[in-house]
């Protein structure tokens, strides 16, 4: 088989475990709430992220075409699931990039809030975690443009990870208990209204 005819039976093959995947979680998404809140905390978040992806793409569009940031988006969503959503976004970047991710990110202009979230999802260590180490190193999380990643983004990110000590909150976050199950929770009882 020619680099060709491999390269695009793979693209065939990512695209329908795509669409598998869609419809696995379109088919969840419409289980009645109650019926949903069964499912495991890993399935649970997924299919709320799904669900919020798509009212973000119903109202600002798909990805590629919108103008404003995931967060920005998720930030127009009714409140319970605009915390959860936030949150969600927050795990997801301290899982992949750590501290200096999420205050480089679209969650930038969020930061000051971060602590409020957390606290709000049942998450207090982590919120009084990251909010010691905005006081610790001086930083007041409604002035973030010092964070913003201009045109070299190698090299600024750099500048932005030698700026503080991201390292150990990551290690003292990364101890703390995982984010998910209290997310899950907060989802049953606050986004589906179950079990209040």
């Amino acid at each position: 088989m020619g680099f060709f005819k491999k390269l695009f039976s793979a693209r065939r093959a990512v695209t329908r475990a795509m669409e598998e995947q869609e419809a696995r979680l379109s088919a969840l998404a419409a289980l009645p709430p109650e019926e949903l809140a069964r499912q495991e905390d890993a399935t649970l978040c997924e299919v709320l992220s799904f669900q919020n992806d798509k009212a973000v793409t119903v109202q600002f569009g798909p990805p590629h075409k919108r103008r404003q940031s995931l967060a920005d988006c998720y930030n127009a969503l009714p409140e319970a699931s605009r915390v959860y959503a936030l949150v969600d976004l927050f795990a997801l970047y301290m899982e992949t990039d750590g501290l200096c991710g999420v205050l480089t990110s679209d969650l930038r202009p969020y930061a000051w809030e971060l602590p409020s979230l957390l606290r709000t999802v049942g998450a207090a260590p982590h919120a009084d975690l990251l909010a010691s180490f905005y006081t610790d190193n001086g930083i007041d999380p409604r002035e973030v443009d010092s964070f913003l990643l201009r045109n070299d983004l190698e090299h600024d990110y750099a500048a932005q990870e030698a700026r503080y000590p991201y390292a150990a909150f990551n290690r003292a976050f990364s101890a703390l208990p995982p984010l998910l199950p209290l997310l899950a929770a907060y989802a049953r009882s606050r986004v589906l209204g179950v079990g209040r």
